[in-house]
């Protein structure tokens, strides 16, 4: 219903930081965590480079398990 608690990335937002976030892991309740990353103003570019080096290190794979039914 929601992207997460606004006061996790309200902030963020309202300073114009970019932010993306990722998924790291499956909790026990089989739904995604993640980690979310900050970039400089305007630098959107740089953030989704980044984004993309660390998904491919993580290699998340699972899927939510509301997805797999």
């Amino acid at each position: 219903a929601s992207t997460g608690d606004a006061v996790m990335n309200g902030p963020w937002t309202l300073a114009d930081f970019p932010t993306a976030t990722l998924p790291y892991a499956q909790g026990r309740n089989g739904l995604p965590i993640g980690v979310q990353l900050s970039g400089p103003p305007l630098q959107e570019g740089l953030l989704l480079r980044v984004a993309q080096a660390v998904e491919a290190v993580v290699c998340f794979t699972a899927r939510p398990a509301h997805l797999t039914r």
